[in-house]
């Protein structure tokens, strides 16, 4: 997803990431040194972050109990799928800017 995201940039941008095992593991940190290059940094949150625990509540309800893993392959699956889920759940403030970053 990382890298589908990294062509659709065209300045530099910072994604804020918890510190999932998935944005910790070595095939991941290998290639922020690439992401970088391109564009992307990756910067991750203190490991205890107190002020995150309410969305961090419906983050994990997402991942793991409403999104199918497929979502996760390309950027504008999970940006169709979390904005489809999301709106499920309530009404969704959708910033149109992120589609740009789909297509």
């Amino acid at each position: 997803m990382f890298d589908d995201f990294c062509e659709t940039i065209d300045q530099t941008t910072v994604v804020i990431l918890d510190n999932a095992s998935c944005h910790t593991s070595k095939t991941f940190r290998a290639s922020v040194e690439r992401w970088a290059e391109r564009g992307l940094l990756v910067y991750n949150i203190p490991p205890y972050s107190p002020e995150l625990n309410a969305i961090e509540r419906l983050w994990k309800k997402l991942k793991y109990q409403l999104m199918p893993a497929n979502a996760w392959e390309r950027f504008k699956t999970m940006l169709d799928t979390l904005t489809s889920k999301l709106a499920e759940l309530g009404e969704v403030t959708y910033m149109p800017s992120l589609q740009h970053y789909a297509e």
